[in-house]
């Protein structure tokens, strides 16, 4: 947090023509939340919900209506900037082992998981991650009844910035009714708040485009006149409120894990050839082989210009451009 408080008569005078223009706009909290249900061996993942609440909420509304068991409870739970992983061990179909861990750095959040599942079962593999982006916020006082200006900045909550807003109006600016946030000045997202002065007048921007924008909006709001017009106009200072927590690409490489960790257990429970001939083969003999094949996921059925149609099946692979698993078409 930084801030800057001023309540003497030259910024009361400084305030007096000032244009305040801001372009700030406003998103969620950020929470996590983990259902499991012991029954089924399920677990469910909310992130970036509204509130703890909501983000606990969520997570049993969907563990209760995607089993028939719905035994739900919850496990972890995480705020702010946050990758929570979930790993599983089904070695045991009637004791279904998890082990969930939050961290911001998620390799790290991934280790924990994979011990906390191993102390107690074999064969645990990663099942699921999330990021919770978090959120940091910021607010912006201007009381020109008084000449008050104060700047808030990285707060982890909004909570947080009102209780200060108020701790800040009842000190610094005596109890003032006209000591709140400008209008459109409170933002969670990442923050450019720019203060301009030039001669007795100050001009006050902020945005969430960039730290330029803010400074053509702090420039908007400073008036000129004969006492000003030969001053210079300088930058006095600049916050930057840091906003959401952008993903770490240490999510895509557990997200891609996974995803590789599942292809090799459906290989493992049906080991035939990557493309797998299920029936007879009766494709015509001779001669270059055409044919259209129908498929869905991996389930293909293959015709010839003879009329023959045959069921194979073909293994996923995994594109590294696109980062997905996808199913080939099967050759003739």
């Amino acid at each position: 947090m930084r801030q800057i408080p001023h309540t003497n008569p030259l910024i009361q005078k400084m305030l007096g023509s000032c244009a305040l223009a801001l372009m700030v706009t406003v998103q969620a909290h950020a929470w996590t939340a983990v259902a499991f249900d012991q029954a089924s061996g399920q677990s469910y993942t909310v992130a970036n919900a509204a509130s703890r609440s909501a983000a606990k909420a969520q997570a049993l509304k969907d563990c209760r209506s995607g089993s028939r068991f719905a035994a739900c409870e919850l496990i972890g739970g995480s705020y702010r900037a946050t990758a929570t992983v979930v790993a599983k061990s089904t070695a045991n179909p009637r004791n279904v082992v998890i082990g969930v861990a939050s961290n911001p750095n998620p390799d790290r959040a991934a280790k924990i998981a994979m011990a906390g599942c191993s102390k107690t079962a074999k064969d645990c593999h990663l099942d699921t991650v999330v990021w919770d982006r978090g959120n940091l916020w910021s607010g912006m006082i201007v009381d020109a009844k008084t000449g008050f200006f104060h700047v808030f900045d990285n707060f982890p909550s909004d909570g947080a910035l009102l209780r200060a807003r108020d701790r800040a109006c009842a000190k610094d600016d005596k109890g003032s009714s006209t000591c709140a946030f400008v209008n459109g000045g409170v933002s969670n997202l990442k923050s450019w708040y720019v203060i301009v002065r030039q001669g007795s007048q100050m001009g006050f921007g902020a945005s969430s485009q960039s730290q330029a924008k803010a400074t053509q909006l702090a420039d908007q709001g400073i008036h000129v006149d004969a006492s000003n017009q030969n001053a210079p106009r300088n930058v006095v200072d600049v916050y930057v409120n840091h906003g959401p927590a952008t993903e770490p690409a240490g999510v895509k490489s557990i997200q891609e894990d996974i995803l590789r960790d599942q292809a090799e257990v459906a290989r493992r429970a049906h080991p035939e050839a990557a493309t797998n001939r299920l029936e007879p083969d009766c494709r015509p003999s001779g001669g270059a082989l055409t044919c259209t094949s129908t498929c869905v996921n991996g389930s293909c059925i293959v015709k010839y210009a003879n009329g023959c149609k045959m069921h194979v099946r073909v293994q996923p692979s995994f594109d590294a451009f696109t980062s997905q698993w996808s199913y080939p078409s099967p050759g003739c």
